[in-house]
């Protein structure tokens, strides 16, 4: 099979799961905000919990440290065509609301290797860690049922649940998330993303 044609099939396929992704969400009645009494251990977040981890560079992240900002979980994967395209829609949300606070975390569902081979070719100026279970638990609390890729979670600055996406999103879209926060989340100065 010649390269175009492995490409196709291989964008077809993507596309296809994504779809069968999104569908079988809304056909399971999964969408939207979840319901307090769904909310339980082991069950639907409706809030960013308290997360301890290391970026891929060795830094340690905490989710206590970013109380006041609103955050993007961006779940992830070098492999997934969709979430590479999905890099480019967060950076250009976050240039086009650059004056205003939010933190950007990388969950990345990969191999070390592989993570880092892409993170040198194409730095991202946010922290990334290496997704494992606990992290595709995580996402699955958060609403990805069905744990696909990608994945994207928005929590306002006092840390509830306001938006999720499993698959493609254009960047209008996450700017009109990031404009329906509440004022003060979109205004002040930009802190520092990492």
């Amino acid at each position: 099979m010649n390269a175009v044609k492995t490409v196709l099939v291989t964008l077809l396929a993507g596309v296809l799961s994504i779809a069968i992704a999104v569908l079988g969400e809304r056909w399971l009645g999964e969408e939207g905000p979840p319901r307090a009494d769904r909310v339980a251990a082991g069950g639907l977040l409706d809030g960013l919990p308290p997360l301890q981890w290391t970026d891929v560079t060795g830094r340690p992240l905490a989710s206590a440290d970013w109380v006041g900002e609103p955050v993007i979980l961006h779940f992830w994967a070098t492999w997934c065509p969709v979430c590479r395209e999905q890099l480019g829609v967060i950076a250009e949300a976050r240039r086009r609301h650059r004056d205003a606070p939010l933190r950007v975390v990388g969950i990345a569902i990969d191999r070390r290797a592989d993570l880092e081979r892409f993170l040198a070719e194409r730095p991202l100026d946010y922290p990334v860690v290496l997704g494992d279970p606990d992290a595709i638990a995580l996402a699955r609390r958060l609403g990805n049922h069905l744990e696909g890729l990608p994945f994207l979670v928005l929590f306002d600055r006092d840390g509830r649940r306001v938006f999720a996406r499993l698959g493609p999103l254009a960047v209008e879209e996450l700017d009109e998330q990031l404009g329906r926060l509440p004022a003060g989340d979109a205004a002040g100065a930009r802190r520092s993303a990492g």
